[in-house]
């Protein structure tokens, strides 16, 4: 059996003897002598969570489901309509972000918070697995340095209206403000 069977080239490893089109080795290859460089796959950023809305968000909305949006039917309907509505919290697209913490389970809440640096005020939405930095007690907030973070209970609750009574309450003294 030969010593180099069954042995693949690494084009990463590769890389380390070009620099461009340049071949560099301490053999008899010439300086001069040109190799074709090897295209650099597009590698996904890690460090960029999965969410919906837009990147300079203010405000984040965290929930913590098994589905694979950041929201379900059909209380993604009753929030988006109290998020967007004029008569509402009246803000727009880019000013919020939607996140499902189950699809990240690996982030902690506050790569989540370094992700978007205009961030203000975070809502969350249920228990979740971040339950240290999130306040105890519903229709609260924890200070995180200059961040708000809010505890809400799971957007379910609010498909009935005595509870969107109290959620519309709680946001127009503490989120509004």
């Amino acid at each position: 059996m030969k010593e180099n069977e069954g042995l693949r080239l690494n084009d990463q490893a590769l890389r380390l003897f070009f620099e461009k089109d340049t071949l560099y080795s301490g053999g008899d290859i010439q300086a001069s002598d040109s190799f074709p460089s090897i295209e650099e796959d597009p590698i996904e950023n890690p460090a960029t969570p999965e969410f919906e809305g837009g990147e300079n968000a203010r405000i984040l909305f965290l929930f913590e489901h098994a589905g694979k949006q950041a929201m379900e039917e059909p209380w993604k309907k009753i929030i988006l309509g109290l998020t967007f509505n004029e008569k509402a919290m009246n803000l727009k697209e880019e000013e919020l972000a939607f996140i499902n913490c189950s699809l990240q389970p690996e982030w902690s809440i506050e790569m989540y918070f370094g992700h978007f640096p205009n961030l203000k005020q975070v809502l969350v939405w249920g228990n979740h697995i971040h339950a240290n930095i999130i306040p105890d007690t519903l229709y609260q907030f924890k200070m995180h340095g200059k961040i708000r973070i809010h505890k809400l209970d799971s957007p379910e609750v609010y498909m009935a209206s005595d509870a969107k009574v109290n959620l519309w309450n709680y946001i127009k003294s503490n989120v509004l403000n």
